[in-house]
């Protein structure tokens, strides 16, 4: 679950109804108790943490086991927080916040506490825009560490609800700029990239790992691959530069292996979540950015582009597998859009395919139907762009 609001509206993502939420809450915790939870859940909220999650209910089951710190649970850096409880505080901390002063006349210790409330609301609704603006402001201000920001950030993405969220993956790829970057105030507002931020090889691999956890947690989840999106450019990016300003062997040779460890990943993750489109997508995009980069004739570049290279067998042996997923299908045809007229395939694709529609009781699938429909649709398509350039 996960709240959609600002002080002045709250509303639900889900069915269940916010105020019978909250009204059980109040049974819980009174006024001045929820005051208190929230800056005891505020304070553990400043440590370092490998997880957070919200638990369903109010946490009396809970109870023998909660922190010492609060009415949450706390063990080796994992914080779990009962639902009720925090839409409780969550409101006192929406109420507490709209009544500090403007972020430029605060004080020292208004400014600490306004980066308490603000962690608590996005703990509850990390999309919450005016609390992300906030943050932001006390970062500019140099009151908030940005480092230690990102890695609040990373706790909050292992929350299924908050690992989907545009805006906080937006917020963390302005964190790493601020960090690694220029000062982020010089950057234009719509800018949303990390193309001229020249992060480590430490640093990409560590965002990466984070998105791999936020696609594990929220399965398909488009706004986690568009963040690896970008580190790939950086990674792709990098080893141009690296190449073109002809660095140590040793440098190259990192970054090399780097983007070929990351093919070998996203094939393996492709391979055993086959419905996810965005998976897919990537694979083919990582190669055509391998393609259109400068490389020497290293061995570890050589086996980058024929792993670049041997994309469509890959794409046409997860079509044979799973004839019934419209995911291996779509990665087909990005795979012969990528390449053009390179194509080694086309006509066994084409015959697996009629194959299927005439008999698709020879497929070992569990749709039949699906995977009919699946080959008619890609000769379809064939079809259509076999008159284009695409198909000389």
């Amino acid at each position: 679950m996960i709240l959609n609001t600002t002080h002045r509206r709250v509303s639900c993502y889900t069915c269940t109804n916010y105020s019978n939420l909250v009204y059980a809450g109040t049974k819980t915790l009174c006024m001045a108790q929820s005051s208190n939870v929230l800056y005891q859940l505020a304070d553990v909220l400043t440590l370092p943490l490998n997880s957070i999650e919200v638990l369903p209910g109010d946490g009396k089951e809970w109870q023998p086991y909660f922190s010492s710190q609060g009415p949450f649970l706390l063990q080796d850096g994992n914080l779990g927080v009962p639902q009720k409880v925090l839409y409780q505080v969550y409101l006192v901390a929406v109420r507490q916040m709209t009544l500090l002063k403007p972020i430029s006349r605060l004080d020292q210790t208004e400014a600490s506490n306004f980066v308490r409330l603000t962690s608590v609301v996005l703990l509850a609704n990390s999309a919450h825009q005016t609390a992300l603006s906030h943050r932001k402001s006390l970062i500019q201000a140099s009151v908030l560490n940005p480092e230690r920001e990102l890695e609040f950030v990373g706790a909050l993405l292992t929350i299924r609800e908050a690992s989907k969220q545009s805006l906080l993956w937006y917020y963390r790829r302005w964190l790493l700029r601020c960090i690694h970057g220029d000062n982020p105030s010089s950057h234009n507002q719509s800018e949303d990239d990390l193309f001229r931020t020249p992060l480590s090889l430490g640093v990409i691999r560590k965002e990466l790992t984070t998105v791999a956890r936020a696609c594990e947690i929220y399965p398909r989840n488009y706004y986690a691959w568009l963040h690896r999106h970008h580190c790939a450019t950086v990674l792709v990016s990098s080893c141009r530069g690296i190449v073109e300003g002809h660095s140590k062997s040793r440098q190259v040779d990192a970054f090399v292996d780097a983007l070929l460890e990351e093919f070998h990943w996203a094939r393996q993750w492709l391979e055993n979540h086959v419905a996810d489109y965005s998976a897919a997508d990537y694979l083919v995009k990582l190669a055509t950015r391998v393609h259109t980069t400068i490389f020497d004739c290293r061995s570890s570049s050589t086996a980058l582009s024929r792993e670049a290279d041997s994309l469509e067998a890959h794409a046409l042996s997860l079509v044979q597998s799973y004839p019934d997923h419209e995911t291996m299908w779509m990665y087909m045809r990005l795979v012969i859009c990528s390449i053009n007229s390179r194509s080694l395939y086309r006509n066994d694709i084409r015959s697996f395919a009629e194959s299927i529609i005439s008999s698709p009781s020879q497929a070992t699938v569990n749709d039949e139907r699906s995977a009919a429909w699946n080959a008619q649709r890609f000769l379809d398509w064939m079809d259509r762009e076999t008159s284009r350039p695409l198909f000389p």
